[in-house]
């Protein structure tokens, strides 16, 4: 994003004299700059050309200048042929810089860039936490490489002349260039049409719509939600379960109710399945589904949920992997040919998924 005076970043070298190294000098002279700019998708409170240093450790600091930018965004009403509404909307372009008292080698230059960024964005999610404390602000939130755009410009300096080292574009994610899968087949179209009239009375119904919410909740970079959804949507299913095998042994609606809301939840998945659908429930056993499932989806919700654990992308990647693995283990169990003579109308309530 080069500017009207044609530079990348606010920080050249005059500025950079002026402005940045009297801050950088009260802990130590720095031996090299990082840079890199981003333009945050909401609006940061903070008036143009704040500016905040983050003294990280004895070698490292995290330094943040924000400007306010005054964007523009289409909203449409539906007609069938319209030009699009211009309305203003403000966002936050917040310049990153990290500085080190060291020359870090940079013979790993992807690795180097990844590794400060993060850092950097930590540091910047200090301040927005703060925010959303002490302002009580409901339109900030935290920020993630999926809510940004797929490549960022950085440039590496060496502060003694300010000279250039290198630069080029960094990679965040691609999730703003994905537009979704093909056209549905026409078999598939059916499928999904038929389902309209047969999904809402499926008891497993939401256990599903809530896991691929979770998925895109992931693309977003919400990850608490991810964690929080996925998990739940294995407990409704796994409840739904349950209530339909007692259904199935005669018991009543408010007897059934009864023994789920008395259920201990680890005691329906370890006691309760295996004598009725055969299959491995072992929870402790993480080479299996469940197991997998045990370890990586519940105890890391429950940490969330109850601690205040903050997942990032790879505890919730390795989260969702592992309640998909579940749900392709169960609904597999569901269409074998013992469960489906036993328990025929599971592999017509569970459906194998569209390709």
């Amino acid at each position: 994003m080069t500017d009207m005076n044609g530079r990348n970043f606010y920080y050249n070298k005059e500025n950079y004299i002026l402005k940045l190294k009297p801050e950088i000098e009260k802990y130590f002279k720095a031996k090299q700059l990082l840079i890199f700019g981003i333009i945050v998708p909401f609006f940061i409170p903070l008036k143009n050309q704040n500016h905040l240093t983050y003294h990280v450790n004895k070698n490292e600091l995290c330094h943040y200048r924000f400007h306010t930018i005054e964007n523009k965004v289409n909203v449409y009403t539906g007609a069938y042929n319209e030009e699009p509404l211009n309305l203003p909307k403000k966002c936050t372009r917040v310049e990153m810089v990290y500085i080190s008292k060291d020359k870090p080698s940079l013979d790993k230059l992807e690795e180097f860039l990844s590794e400060k960024f993060d850092l950097l964005v930590g540091g910047l999610n200090q301040l927005v936490s703060s925010i959303i404390v002490l302002t009580k602000d409901p339109y900030v939130s935290k920020i993630t490489r999926e809510v940004l755009d797929p490549t960022i410009l950085y440039s590496i300096i060496d502060p003694k002349n300010y000279t250039l080292k290198s630069e080029g574009l960094f990679q965040l994610n691609f999730n703003k260039l994905e537009q979704g899968g093909g056209y549905l087949t026409d078999i598939n179209t059916k499928r999904v049409m038929e389902g309209i009239d047969l999904l809402p009375n499926n008891p497993f119904f939401r256990a599903a719509e809530l896991f691929y919410g979770s998925k895109r909740s992931l693309s977003n970079g919400d990850y608490t939600r991810a964690v929080i959804d996925s998990q739940t949507s294995v407990e409704i299913f796994l409840t739904a379960l349950y209530k339909y095998l007692l259904k199935k042994e005669g018991f009543s609606k408010s007897e059934i109710d009864k023994k789920s809301n008395e259920m201990r939840f680890k005691s329906m998945v370890i006691d309760h399945f295996h004598k009725r659908l055969g299959g491995d429930f072992n929870v402790d056993d993480i080479d299996s589904p469940v197991g997998n499932w045990w370890e990586n989806t519940y105890l890391l919700r429950n940490n969330v949920v109850h601690e205040g654990y903050l997942p990032d992308f790879e505890k919730t990647e390795k989260c969702l992997d592992a309640v998909n693995t579940l749900n392709n283990y169960l609904t597999d169990l569901f269409h074998s040919e013992k469960i489906k003579k036993k328990y025929p109308e599971l592999s017509q309530l569970v459906l194998k998924p569209t390709n």
